[in-house]
């Protein structure tokens, strides 16, 4: 005829435990997607820069580097960089575009 209230509480648990299994996949699935969408962005900002750099230094007339231990610097650091002498890696001359 009907159910008993035994039989609908059980049907009303295994619903909860399907439910609550399908909530916690799809918040680890949005999670995830967070991940991968974070990683694809950092892997384009780095391509931009790297492209950047290398457009850079293909347009320079010199590409100065690291001076070894005790030689002098090639190029004057302008105090607006705030940097050191230590953390100086590369410099690039660029030619004059207003000629």
């Amino acid at each position: 005829m009907g159910f008993t209230i035994i039989e609908l509480l059980v049907a009303a648990v295994i619903g909860l435990i399907t439910t609550t299994v399908a909530g916690n996949v799809l918040v680890d699935q949005m999670k995830s997607s967070e991940k991968i969408e974070a990683l694809q962005r950092q892997r384009s900002n780095w391509t931009r820069a790297t492209d950047f750099i290398s457009s850079e230094i293909n347009l320079s007339e010199r590409v100065y580097g690291r001076p070894a231990d005790g030689d002098p610097m090639p190029v004057t650091i302008p105090s607006e960089c705030n940097i050191n002498d230590d953390e100086f890696r590369l410099a690039v001359e660029l030619p004059d575009r207003n000629i």
